[in-house]
């Protein structure tokens, strides 16, 4: 039976954090798709039970796409035998639109991309894959927060359509300590609900940001 590059490669990623990279880059079959959905949405069901409030709908098509994003740019860190202007071409193309469902269903995979935003620049900080993989970021930033952001470029409205995924943008901010995300007049007042008067011990920067406020 043929091993299952993909699925072997995102379920390391999941599990154990490590990427499994191979020395040529590999097409995904249909059948290879469809076991990475599935292990994916075992993964959102059982992460989902930790989720604060009602957690949205897992959403296949999204999970899958950053799956495929991911794989695709952990092959680019081994493989480089395209021309930089083809690089775009190489990923698949988001048809779903931004809102709860669909940020915390690439969020699964989409949470491992700045840690390959940061091997990429070690290697060439100039790599035109990179402000490729930035657009990313800033598009689904709740898997980015923990990645130099730019605040102004960020759509925040679908962190509000649903308490859940709110809650854990919060808890994001602060578990990584995102002074620029936190500081947001959207989200300044929830954090500080949220630290309450642990605030000062548990995040100085921001106690003194915020102090006077």
């Amino acid at each position: 039976m043929t091993e299952n590059y993909f699925l072997s490669m995102i379920e390391s990623l999941r599990k154990q954090e490590d990427v499994l990279l191979h020395d040529n880059f590999l097409s995904v079959t249909d059948l290879e798709n469809e076991s990475v959905s599935e292990f994916l949405e075992n993964e959102y069901e059982l992460e989902s039970l930790n989720y604060p409030f009602d957690p949205p709908l897992f959403h296949s098509m999204a999970a899958l796409w950053a799956a495929q994003t991911v794989y695709i740019t952990a092959q680019l860190l081994l493989c480089r035998t395209k021309e930089e202007q083809e690089l775009q071409t190489l990923f698949p193309i988001a048809t779903f639109e931004v809102n709860a469902s669909t940020m915390l269903s690439v969020d699964l995979c989409l949470r491992f991309l700045p840690q390959l935003i940061h091997e990429l620049r070690a290697i060439d900080s100039d790599d035109s894959l990179i402000e490729i993989l930035d657009r990313l970021m800033h598009t689904w930033h709740f898997s980015g927060i923990s990645h130099s952001l730019n605040i102004e470029k960020l759509d925040l409205h679908p962190i509000f359509d649903s308490q859940c995924l709110q809650q854990l943008y919060l808890n994001r901010i602060t578990d990584y300590q995102n002074i620029d995300l936190a500081l947001h007049p959207q989200f300044v007042s929830y954090i500080k609900g949220n630290l309450g008067l642990y605030k000062k011990e548990y995040w100085k920067t921001f106690n003194i940001a915020t102090t006077d406020a």
